[in-house]
């Protein structure tokens, strides 16, 4: 559901934001974006905005509670901050500095991908339904899936090359999207991708 029009209208001016509602193409809309922000004060289980980031190839700064229950890790997938000081410092951190943005876009695509995709989950299904069904279920059986599978392998392969690591790249890969380069304003040393943020 959209935020109430009266609530948008107060509250973006004083933000300096653009609310963009309900959105029907999250590629295109992933594909845009450079960072994303998860400053939750509250939750609990895996945070779905979270994951959708990371999936996309788009570094999230977090707070704890936004990593809570999800293996996330400082530096390596994501970047967690929870003072509203060292929120804005990593935010800026991650938006300006190439090295970490590629770093943390790679890191948190092999996450979702070693943890969430339907490949990592395929052998624990199996095992559990052997253990439910047990004869019943032969072993050489092809586990069956019907998947929305809303990425078509074009935005796969932008969404795979976002990530990767370009010494002293200062561009993001041309969207599936538009025929436009996604400028980025960096700040790129050509540093290592491995250093701390």
């Amino acid at each position: 559901p959209n935020l109430p029009k009266e609530l948008e209208n107060r509250i973006a001016p004083m933000l300096d934001v653009v609310y963009n509602g309900h959105v029907a193409d999250l590629v295109k809309f992933y594909s845009e974006v450079r960072i994303s922000v998860a400053p939750l004060q509250y939750g609990a289980g895996v945070k779905g905005k979270v994951n959708t980031a990371l999936a996309y190839g788009v570094p999230i700064v977090c707070t704890n509670i936004a990593t809570e229950g999800m293996g996330l890790t400082h530096a390596k997938n994501t970047v967690i901050g929870d003072s509203a000081e060292e929120f804005a410092r990593l935010m800026h951190h991650v938006y300006t500095k190439e090295n970490i943005w590629n770093h943390l876009a790679h890191g948190g695509i092999e996450r979702m991908q070693d943890v969430y995709s339907v490949a990592s989950a395929t052998p624990q299904l199996e095992k559990m339904f052997r253990e439910l069904l047990g004869p019943t279920f032969s072993k050489g059986k092809q586990f069956q899936y019907i998947s929305n599978d809303y990425i078509n392998d074009k935005q796969r392969q932008y969404i795979l090359q976002r990530a990767k690591v370009e010494k002293n790249s200062r561009e993001v890969p041309v969207s599936p999207h538009n025929n436009n380069s996604l400028r980025r304003n960096t700040l790129s040393n050509g540093s290592s991708n491995r250093g701390g943020v």
